[in-house]
């Protein structure tokens, strides 16, 4: 059997392993896939509010021609802005076909099951890469490369199916549950500042990690700007190495190679993350800039923080 066949083999048994265990840990809802949804009552019954994000998105931009960042159906005739509203594009987008075909509750649930299953294989490949299974370097023992996949398959496990995604699932927080594109991102950002990968290589990876990062933002903000946070985080762990090494000519041109590429890639993937989160992003920054969300003082910092 070829190495590439047996690396195809291995990521579909390990995606089969994922899609039967998000099966088995969201029963019974595989047997009531039309006719409910996660979510509880004592909560405001958010499952509902996400059910009818998708509902709208397709009355707005097909049956009414109007934007999706509006809506008179609520506080009739005023109306009410969706810009800052938890919509979670990529959760409606997704859905869309399959509310067409079958009916809401379908098609938000299968969206759902599919974000844990890209959950856990997202995280998968990100510990391959991470362990070296994956990428320029190589294991030397097969009985490592059998360790690290397990490692990688268990780390899968941790992230997907992790107590805090049950727990938003049940609560209706699909937004909170659309945790996919987390660790596609992580990957994508990493390979596009690896130097042991070709320039092509590194540019085809910061263009998915454009487009991983605007996904994420489409689904929730807040996702966003922490991935943001963490980006600025790998950039200086990155950058202090080349600066403490002791050769002073090692030192600059490694410098200078690593700074070449982080901004290049940076560029890259700021476009494509422009680009396709644009519709969404511009109308943001405007309301932020146009109107006063600003509280006075600490606001609920000090409420809401720990009392030593």
């Amino acid at each position: 059997m070829s190495r590439t066949n047996s690396r195809l083999r291995l990521h579909l048994a390990v995606l089969g392993l994922y899609t039967l265990l998000a099966v088995i840990l969201s029963w019974p809802l595989v047997t009531r896939l039309s006719a409910a949804v996660p979510g509880v009552p004592q909560w405001a019954f958010d499952e509902s509010t996400f059910l009818w994000n998708t509902w709208y998105l397709k009355h707005a931009l097909v049956d009414t021609l109007s934007s999706p960042l509006h809506t008179e159906l609520i506080w009739y005739p005023l109306g009410i802005d969706l810009v800052l509203y938890t919509y979670n594009f990529f959760h409606a987008l997704l859905a869309q076909p399959l509310m067409l075909a079958a009916n809401l509750p379908l098609a938000s649930n299968l969206a759902l099951l599919a974000g844990t299953v890209l959950s856990a294989y997202g995280v998968f490949l990100l510990v391959l890469y991470l362990l070296g299974v994956s990428g320029a370097q190589k294991v030397q023992s097969p009985d490592e490369r059998r360790a690290m996949t397990l490692a990688a398959v268990a780390g899968g496990l941790l992230y997907a199916f992790a107590a805090n995604r049950a727990i938003y699932a049940t609560l209706g927080h699909y937004d909170m549950v659309t945790t996919q594109w987390i660790p596609f991102y992580a990957l994508a950002l990493l390979r596009s500042l690896d130097l042991r990968l070709s320039q092509r290589s590194r540019l085809a990876a910061a263009g998915l990690a454009g487009l991983f990062l605007a996904l994420n933002g489409l689904a929730e903000m807040i996702t966003a700007l922490f991935l943001g946070m963490f980006t600025l985080i790998v950039v200086v762990c990155l950058l202090l190495p080349s600066l403490r090494r002791t050769d002073a000519d090692k030192e600059l041109s490694s410098f200078r190679s690593l700074l070449g590429a982080m901004i290049l890639s940076g560029a890259t993937l700021g476009a494509v993350a422009f680009l396709v989160w644009s519709p969404v992003l511009i109308p943001i920054l405007t309301q932020f800039l146009t109107d006063d969300f600003s509280l006075q003082g600490w606001g609920e910092a000090i409420p809401l923080s720990t009392d030593l």
